[in-house]
C-alpha cells in the first residue's frame, strides 16, 4: 500500500466504511494524483458527516473529484488559476513569491475561494493555502497534509449546535422555558467563548436543530465543557480518561456563566429538582433530536433521549470510576 492508501484505510476504518486498495488498481503520478484517484472511488457521504470536515480542504477535494456541489458552487479544476500567474501579481515577500512561482494550484474552496497550492510541482511538494491570511504552509508533504485533515475530522467536536449527537458535558443543567431562537443566541455566545479561551464551551439543545426561531424549546438544556460528541450514523467515540481530568467544572470561567445569566437569562437548576439529580457535574445529553448512550463492552452504563421527561442524565461517580478501569468507555449518538 502507498502512504496515501494507508491514510485512506485509516479514515475508512474510523468511520466504518469499506475500503480495499487492491480493487482500485495503480494510481497515476505522484502523491497528490494518488490522493485524487483514491478519493474519486471513496464513499464520501460518511466522510462528510464528520462535522469537523465541513468546509475543510478534504471536503473541497472530495467535492472536486466527485463533482459534488459545495457551498452552492461546483469546483471545476479547469478554472483554477496558474500559480505562475498568481506569482506575477503577488505583493508578499520574495520567498513566498518564489513558492508560488514553483508550484501549482490544486483546488479552490468556496465560499471565500481560498486556493490550495502545492510547491514545488513534483512529488516532494509541500502544501500551502493562499487566502486572506496570505500564503500559509499547511503541511510538509501531501501525505502529512492528508493525515492532518483526517485528524481534524476525527477530533472531538468543539460544538454540538446541529444534527443528532450524543454529548458528554461537564457543566450545569438549566430548566426553564426558552425558544429555539433564544437557545441559538446562547450558542453563539458559547462560540465566542470558544474562540476567546480555546475551551470547548457549548450550550446543548436537546430539541430538533431545524426548528423555527419562535418555537418553544425543551425546558431542560445544558451548558459547559464538551468532553466528546458522537454523531448519528457514525462509530462510537472512545472517551479517554485524560479528557475528564483536563475538563472540569473548575476550568469554566465564571464570566461564561455570568454571560449566560445576564445576556440570556439562564438560571441553574437546583440539585435534585423534580428528581433530576445534581444541577452541576458530568452529564450525558442528547444534542438535537437524539438519544445518547455510554457503554463499557456489552454493558450499557447510561442512556438518555430527547423524548425523555427528564432529558439528559447525570453521570454518577461509580460510572466515572469506570473511565479509569483501562477498558474503553464508548459514547454513541443516534436519531430517535
Amino acid at each position: 500500500m502507498t502512504p496515501i492508501d494507508t491514510q485512506i484505510a485509516r479514515l475508512a476504518q474510523a468511520i466504518g466504511a469499506e475500503w480495499n486498495a487492491e480493487d482500485e488498481g495503480e494510481a497515476p503520478g505522484g502523491p497528490f494524483s494518488q490522493l485524487k484517484h483514491r478519493l474519486s472511488a471513496f464513499s464520501s457521504h460518511r466522510v462528510l458527516k464528520l462535522k469537523n470536515l465541513r468546509n475543510s480542504w478534504l471536503h473541497a477535494l472530495i467535492c472536486m473529484v466527485q463533482e459534488e456541489e459545495m457551498e452552492g458552487a461546483f469546483i471545476l479544476p479547469g478554472v483554477l488559476p496558474p500559480a505562475a500567474m498568481l506569482a506575477q501579481g503577488f505583493t508578499g515577500p520574495d520567498d513566498q513569491r518564489a513558492i508560488l512561482a514553483a508550484g501549482f494550484v490544486a483546488c479552490i474552496r468556496p465560499p471565500n475561494n481560498e486556493l490550495l497550492l502545492l510547491s514545488p510541482a513534483n512529488a516532494q511538494a509541500a502544501v500551502y493555502e493562499l487566502g486572506a491570511q496570505g500564503l500559509v504552509k499547511l503541511a510538509d508533504s501531501v501525505v502529512d497534509f492528508f493525515a492532518k485533515q483526517i485528524d481534524l475530522g476525527l477530533a472531538p467536536l468543539e460544538h454540538c449546535d446541529e444534527g443528532q449527537l450524543g454529548a458528554l458535558v461537564v457543566g450545569r443543567r438549566f430548566g426553564q422555558s426558552k425558544t429555539f431562537g433564544e437557545i441559538r443566541a446562547a450558542q453563539a455566545t458559547a462560540a465566542e467563548w470558544r474562540k476567546k479561551t480555546g475551551l470547548p464551551l457549548v450550550v446543548v439543545n436537546p430539541g430538533p436543530s431545524e426548528a423555527d426561531e419562535d418555537d418553544e424549546a425543551h425546558e431542560t438544556f445544558y451548558a459547559g465543557l464538551l468532553v466528546s460528541a458522537a454523531e448519528d450514523g457514525m462509530p462510537a467515540q472512545r472517551i479517554e480518561p485524560s479528557r475528564l481530568e483536563t475538563l472540569s467544572l473548575a476550568a469554566i470561567p465564571a464570566a461564561f456563566w455570568s454571560d449566560l445569566e445576564t445576556k440570556h437569562g439562564f438560571t441553574k437548576s437546583e440539585d435534585d429538582e423534580e428528581g433530576a439529580g445534581p444541577g452541576e457535574g458530568l452529564f450525558l445529553v442528547p444534542a438535537g433530536w437524539a438519544c445518547a448512550t455510554l457503554s463499557l463492552g456489552e454493558e450499557r452504563l447510561c442512556t438518555t433521549s430527547s423524548e425523555d421527561t427528564y432529558v439528559g442524565k447525570h453521570v454518577a461517580d461509580d460510572i466515572v470510576a469506570k473511565f479509569k478501569s483501562g477498558e474503553p468507555v464508548l459514547l454513541e449518538g443516534a436519531y430517535c
